[in-house]
């Protein structure tokens, strides 16, 4: 694999046809402590250009 590279490739539009959301979850494993995840608050992206979310850590200063 190789960054930007899709993993899955699907017809949304036959999926639609067929009576099936397109809204698809997103699941996270447990984070080790001081890692936080920030959401991006958009309601639609562009695949391999818009992020969903970050995962950040959190140091010290904060």
């Amino acid at each position: 694999m190789e960054a930007g590279q899709p993993i899955v490739r699907f017809d949304p539009d036959r999926i639609r046809a067929a009576g099936y959301c397109l809204l698809s979850p997103v699941v996270l494993p447990d984070l080790p402590e001081r890692y936080r995840v920030q959401l991006v608050p958009a309601r639609e992206v562009i695949a391999g250009q818009d992020p969903l979310l970050y995962v950040m850590v959190e140091n010290d200063a904060w």
